[in-house]
């Protein structure tokens, strides 16, 4: 097991410094994300679908240019919008949308069951291109994504993966945003914690998060930083439909069991952590002093915790709008302007590699006030940029997703 936990952590400081080096390029330039030198600051992921021969798009239909005063209609599907996340995936995207003057065509689906016939639903609205918003199984779903690109829908995801099919993905690298994540609270604790790992085996980007934190703890390269317990909790999201409830029910049944063995519960998602943190201040510990909670993905939910001193300590902040702006960048650029992949002008640098963009550590000290834009949490804000450049400032649709007070439901 040790020899295992040492291989994914050099694995991954391995992939960290080839790939990861550098600060995100900055948005809102059709140059902001080529994904290929390491100095630009995204990384790319290579898709398992073989290489298409020379001057293809890839081994599918080439995505459809909407002709000049064709109404453009941009597809999305993602699971309810209880996570705020994925909510505010689904907020820029219609903001997008409207200040480009296309239709938005969004589906929700409530469980894995209804994910294809909500797909097909998508296709039989003539949308030309769809966008898979944090998707729970790729793997599951090719064929479906396979027939929509040779049907000339472009097919791009956020918070996912490639894979064939998928044009592109665009997330955070999010090993490496867990391991930030262990480094920070590694210093701040002097290195002496306790830590239970919550996980959802189910989604990819709980794996990713996850496991390298788990391999770290494992090899025991800090004598005084321990895993006391790691869990999944697919079953219990399914049983309870809320990952905030299946991190409450969690935690709880940890604490019964461990006691003060826990001193920090590591959640793959903000909501996670913050079920854990209700069940901590139902203890008794109303701050956390002796139990504290980390999650990852950001917004109004997690700040509102950590500004008022609650047992989550730490999120991870992911750039959300910034990706759902890229996407619809990329979108216009491949089915409006008719570029291709590494062409001049264009985000991505080859169809089937992914686009990656860091987000921020969230603690009390920087946690953005009540009534401020979301996007001066991130590193792309820049309040001297004017026009169209700052999109950021765009109202258009649902307007600027703003941080806003959160009591817990």
């Amino acid at each position: 097991m040790k020899k295992l936990a040492l291989f994914l952590v050099l694995t991954l400081v391995f992939c960290t410094f080839v790939g990861c080096s550098g600060k995100s390029a900055p948005a809102g330039t059709s140059t902001a994300a080529q994904s290929a030198p390491a100095a630009s600051g995204s990384v790319t992921q290579q898709s398992s679908a073989p290489a298409g021969a020379a001057g293809d798009f890839d081994d599918y239909k080439r995505p459809q240019v909407v002709p000049a005063g064709t109404k453009f209609k941009l597809g999305a599907i993602t699971k309810d919008l209880s996570s705020e996340s994925i909510n505010r995936a689904d907020h820029q995207l219609k903001v997008e949308c409207a200040h480009r003057g296309w239709d938005y065509v969004p589906v929700y689906y409530d469980n894995e069951a209804n994910y294809n016939d909500a797909f097909n639903s998508l296709l039989s609205q003539g949308v030309q291109s769809i966008v898979l918003i944090n998707p729970m199984a790729v793997d599951t779903h090719l064929d479906l994504y396979e027939n929509a690109r040779n049907q000339g829908v472009g097919v791009y995801s956020i918070i996912g993966s490639v894979n064939k099919g998928i044009i592109t993905d665009i997330g955070i690298p999010g090993s490496v945003a867990t391991m930030e994540l262990l480094y920070r609270i590694g210093n701040d604790y002097n290195w002496k914690l306790n830590i239970a790992v919550l996980r959802c085996d189910s989604q990819l980007a709980s794996s990713e998060r996850m496991f390298p934190v788990i391999g770290y703890l494992q090899g025991n390269f800090r004598p005084n930083m321990k895993l006391v317990v790691t869990d999944e909790i697919s079953s219990l999201l399914n049983s309870l439909g809320s990952s905030m409830m299946a991190g409450q029910q969690m935690a709880r049944t940890w604490l019964q069991k461990y006691g003060d063995q826990i001193g920090c519960i590591f959640s793959y998602g903000d909501n996670g952590a913050m079920g854990a943190a209700e069940v901590i201040k139902s203890n008794g510990d109303i701050h956390g002093d002796k139990c504290f909670t980390v999650g990852i993905d950001g917004g109004k939910q997690s700040w509102s915790y950590i500004r008022n001193d609650a047992p989550l300590k730490y999120s991870y902040a992911q750039p959300i709008e910034l990706f759902a702006h890229q996407m619809a960048e990329l979108v216009k650029e491949v089915q409006i302007d008719g570029l291709n992949p590494g062409d001049k002008g264009c985000i991505l640098d080859k169809s089937g590699h992914a686009l990656y963009y860091n987000g921020n550590i969230i603690t009390k000290a920087n946690v953005p006030d009540i009534g401020t834009s979301i996007h001066q949490a991130f590193s792309y804000y820049d309040a001297s940029k004017t026009g169209e450049d700052a999109w950021w400032n765009w109202k258009d649709g649902p307007g600027i997703y703003l941080v806003e007070a959160y009591q817990p439901k």
